[in-house]
């Protein structure tokens, strides 16, 4: 989430992970986050559905980036090039 609180163009409000109650493992439905609701500044809204597969691998014991930050100027365009 931080990348996108760094990248936020002034065309949106807000986002949040959403949870929803018919995705995902059965024991885990509508408790594990599926998607990303993004609210406009207009107050509109849509819904961006995360998918993903993987084979056994896990997340590593250590950041294999730890130096790494969120660029200062990095930024979003939105609208017609």
């Amino acid at each position: 989430m931080l990348l996108l609180d760094a990248a936020r163009p002034p065309q949106l409000r807000s986002w949040r992970l959403v949870a929803l109650p018919d995705l995902g493992p059965t024991g885990q439905r509508g408790k594990v986050p599926r998607g990303l609701r993004i609210v406009g500044a207009d107050g509109t809204s849509l819904l961006l559905r995360a998918t993903a597969a993987g084979g056994p691998e896990r997340d590593p014991a250590d950041e294999p980036f730890p130096g790494w930050s969120v660029p200062a100027d990095l930024g979003a365009r939105f609208g017609a090039a």
